[in-house]
């Protein structure tokens, strides 16, 4: 399976998802590293179900930020860890998305005070193309349904293939 993290940008407008998709072939970025980084220590936790009051505020927090920016619904309550690094406290949170496949099996968020991110699991080959790209993130990212405002967002995505599982 592929995971892939998300950066969004977002304004309030009435336009389309714009993505802009480009190949990148080298050394990794700092920002692959980063997220492979997290992406390892997310393998490594041990999760368990929200047990605090405050734990419980964060992950409503993060649910209402994915609403805001995602179209498919999550499950009920998540499975979480929490961690701290350099003196940072980080709430981990994982959902188990729906059978339809537009966001994959799995959501995990990586929550710190100063940034949420939201990463997702999706089937292995899903992203053999730009257009499988451009399809994915068209179903995933747009305006929730009965809502007055469209937000328009940019997606900026930067595809890798990683020479051992392709």
């Amino acid at each position: 399976m592929r995971l892939v993290l998300l950066a969004l940008i977002a304004a309030c407008s009435w336009g389309q998802v714009r993505i802009e998709i480009t190949p990148v072939t080298g050394r990794a970025s700092d920002r692959l590293k980063e997220a492979q980084r997290r992406l390892q220590r997310v393998q490594q936790l041990v999760w368990r179900e929200i047990r605090a009051p405050e734990e419980r505020a964060v992950v409503e927090e993060a649910r209402n930020s994915y609403r805001g920016f995602f179209l498919p619904e999550i499950g009920s309550e998540p499975r979480i860890a929490t961690l701290t690094e350099d003196g940072i406290d980080i709430l981990v949170a994982r959902w188990t998305m729906p059978g339809d496949g537009i966001g994959g099996s799995e959501l995990t968020v990586w929550d710190t005070p100063e940034v949420t991110y939201f990463i997702f699991r999706l089937p292995r080959a899903s992203w053999s193309s730009d257009a499988a790209i451009r399809a994915t993130f068209e179903k995933l990212v747009h305006a929730r349904p009965g809502t007055r405002t469209k937000v328009e967002f940019d997606v900026n995505a930067n595809v890798a293939r990683d020479p051992q599982t392709h």
